[in-house]
């Protein structure tokens, strides 16, 4: 399947355009919208070459943009580098990419988001208060957030899943990102996020959260690095909530056949 041309965030362009009509927020919301726009068309480029080093086995590459906005940056850490980061940002990348590798190896018997071994490369620490992760068509992007309204995107499982489930969907379906189809490109990535983080915390469906980018702590949610950002796409998305959700439930229609799995009382992982 050719690869789209495209950028796909976690917060997408109208949120971050809703943030900027509040003074406190309007800087830091129109400079990601910014930043976004110019990446756009660096996937758009890229689009025309090969989109990225295809090792044949899990291997994950980590680099620190230390506040700017080259890429990929500094290396910082790679496959095999079991010794842990002092930087939590750089530990949560490398664990949660490898994470979301064995999720799609061991369900799906997929190998990475191209299925030839598509090397994870990730940059953490991108730009200042830069609000925004995302999947530029070739590696993931995490900024620290601006730390009032959110926390650093390595910060959850969920998130490193839904942007490389972007991939995925980038050598499979091919999904343009606009309209209804970018509608369920989005709710794929919903969907399994929520599955890397229900089988790295070893959960049956009826025990998960299904909210993308949340933290348990204490029993209690903490919503950051978001808000409850399914709900907020649900509510401001010019795609309905009903067309939405029957997309999603036709996704777990379309996860059962591919897995083989039973219905969505017996299995394990939300099918």
């Amino acid at each position: 399947m050719k690869s789209t041309a495209h950028i796909c965030c976690i917060l997408p362009p109208h949120i971050l355009h809703k943030l900027s009509e509040h003074p406190e927020h309007r800087q830091r919301a129109l400079r990601a919208l910014a930043i976004t726009e110019r990446l756009r068309g660096r996937r758009e480029v890229f689009a025309q070459f090969a989109a990225g080093l295809s090792a044949g086995q899990k291997r994950r590459t980590i680099y620190d943009a230390q506040h700017q906005t080259d890429l990929p940056g500094t290396l910082m850490r790679g496959e095999g580098d079991d010794k842990p980061s002092l930087d939590v940002a750089i530990n949560e990348a490398y664990d949660f990419s490898g994470a979301t590798y064995d999720f799609y190896q061991n369900a799906y018997n997929r190998n990475s988001v191209d299925g030839r071994g598509l090397r994870l490369d990730s940059t953490v620490h991108y730009d200042q208060q830069f609000d925004n992760a995302f999947w530029d068509g070739r590696q993931m992007v995490y900024g620290d957030g601006d730390r009032v309204l959110f926390d650093r995107f390595t910060k959850c499982i969920d998130v490193v899943g839904h942007e490389l489930t972007h991939g995925v969907t980038q050598y499979t379906a091919g999904l343009s990102y606009r309209g209804q189809s970018g509608a369920l490109n989005e709710s794929m990535s919903d969907v399994f996020g929520s599955l890397v983080k229900q089988m790295a915390a070893g959960q049956t469906a009826d025990k998960a959260d299904w909210l993308i980018a949340t933290i348990r702590s204490s029993g209690r949610i903490l919503n950051r690095p978001t808000w409850r950002i399914i709900w907020t796409r649900l509510t401001t998305t010019a795609v309905s909530t009903s067309i939405l959700a029957f997309q999603i439930m036709r996704s777990f229609s379309l996860l059962r056949r591919l897995a083989g799995l039973p219905g969505k009382r017996q299995a394990a992982f939300g099918m």
